[in-house]
């Protein structure tokens, strides 16, 4: 009975395991390229939810870290302040989407603005 129990929470586990990476795939477009230095490649449309990003410069995760170890950039969350008490990249700073213009002159000038979402 035991073994029973044990072996459908595990399927159950590794089901919501792979619904959870598969709804993040679909989200991760924004979150991948919130950065990169070369020329900005084409984005899909912006939906309603989703805002226009075409001309958002992307960078590597590579780069991305480097650029913050070596204190060349700053990393910026744009979720919901209740979101980013959650969980957030360390060092990081919390600046709502909607609220990024006014927040301006809380950024270190001639520094790289990495902003991420999720």
């Amino acid at each position: 009975m035991v073994t029973k129990v044990l072996f459908f929470s595990a399927i159950i586990l590794a089901g919501s395991i792979v619904s959870s990476c598969e709804a993040s795939k679909t989200n991760t477009s924004v979150s991948n390229s919130a950065a990169k230095q070369a020329t900005p490649s084409a984005s899909p449309p912006a939906g309603p939810s989703q805002p226009q990003i075409d001309n958002a410069a992307r960078i590597s995760l590579a780069d991305a870290k480097k650029a913050f170890d070596d204190g060349s950039a700053i990393f910026i969350d744009t979720r919901a302040d209740s979101t980013y008490k959650l969980e957030h990249i360390k060092g990081s700073i919390n600046i709502p989407a909607g609220t990024v213009d006014a927040n301006m002159s809380k950024l270190s000038k001639g520094k790289k603005l990495i902003a991420y979402c999720s």
